[in-house]
């Protein structure tokens, strides 16, 4: 702690102490691991509280907010004074016009299949990587049809050729991949669109997410709905009734019902609907478990017929048979 309090200000060199070098231009990811790691052990919950951890923890919030998110603390010319504070954020509307040197359309796979995901073999527009790569949408593999962002698909460096983590935060930077022996700087390809498009984009996703979070909250209460027909139902007699559906069962495991020949799921279905009377439910339910219990009392029976047999016949071979028939 004596080492990040005395370096405040060096953010990099303060972050790199954890064990794992990394530099400004390093990616969020990156960095995010070597805040994990350090803030792991100096947090004051873990040091009593004490005046040194809680400014060393700071010191390292501080590196880490400052290396992964600089654009908030960008000084504007304009401004004489520097009071330290963060500069206003950009608004998600607003666009943000950069240049492409130094940048490449890096090479994207699917998570699943590992297929790589090019947009012009599935007929996307060029600017689909702009959004994929923001995190504005999501788009599908063209091998296995998976459904998958930014943050889940498996990105390679542009210089190394190896894999690297992203995140969306990363796309206006220029960042190296972490990996060994690979130093080299790259940004992510901006391709043109226009405000229009975008726009439309950006309706078209904030619609399908409504409709999935409509969609979730209709099988919210639909299953808050099946949990109170249900009540205390155990799983054997969930399995039971759906047995009964499927016509794998003849009687009703409720009540006893008899599922004839030629009816169908939807009259067992429509059986178990209405069948709510619990007076015979419960003679039904008695009635099976005498039966269950007589059975169980005729298996111990014949288990024991059979260990007196067998035992009959394992001292046939020792005693007399006079001294056998008094057993």
């Amino acid at each position: 702690m004596e080492a990040i309090n005395a370096n405040e200000g060096d953010f990099a060199f303060v972050l790199s102490l954890s064990g794992k070098m990394v530099k400004s231009s390093s990616s969020k990811a990156e960095l995010r691991k070597a805040y994990f790691i350090l803030s792991s052990k100096v947090h004051p919950d873990k040091n009593a509280n004490s005046a040194e951890s809680k400014k060393a923890f700071q010191t390292v919030l501080e590196s880490f907010e400052r290396l992964a998110n600089p654009e908030k603390f960008e000084e504007h010319e304009e401004e004489d004074d520097d009071d330290g504070k963060p500069a206003k954020k950009r608004k998600k509307t607003e666009r943000f016009k950069r240049g492409n040197g130094g940048c490449y359309p890096t090479k994207i796979n699917c998570p699943r299949c590992k297929n790589v995901w090019n947009t012009r073999d599935l007929g996307l527009e060029d600017a689909a990587y702009n959004f994929l790569m923001q995190g504005v949408k999501q788009y599908l593999c063209g091998g296995c049809f998976l459904k998958f962002g930014c943050m889940t698909a498996l990105h390679t460096c542009p210089h190394c050729r190896k894999p690297f983590e992203y995140d969306p935060d990363d796309y206006h930077r220029k960042i190296t991949c972490g990996n060994a022996k690979c130093n080299r700087e790259f940004g992510f390809w901006m391709f043109n669109v226009s405000e229009r498009r975008e726009r439309e984009i950006r309706r078209e996703v904030k619609e399908e997410n409504e409709k999935i979070a409509k969609t979730r909250a209709q099988q919210r209460r639909r299953g808050a709905r099946a949990d109170k027909r249900i009540g205390t139902m155990s799983n054997e007699d969930r399995v039971q009734e759906q047995l009964f559906i499927l016509r794998l069962l003849d009687n009703c495991p409720r009540c006893g019902w008899l599922l004839e020949r030629g009816m169908d799921k939807d009259d067992a279905r429509e059986h178990l609907k209405n069948c709510n009377d619990q007076k015979q439910i419960k003679a039904y339910r008695a009635e099976q478990a005498a039966k269950k219990a007589k059975e169980n009392s005729r298996k111990k029976a014949v288990v024991s017929t059979q260990s007196t047999g067998t035992s009959a016949v394992f001292w046939s071979n020792f005693l007399p048979s006079n001294r056998l028939h008094s057993l």
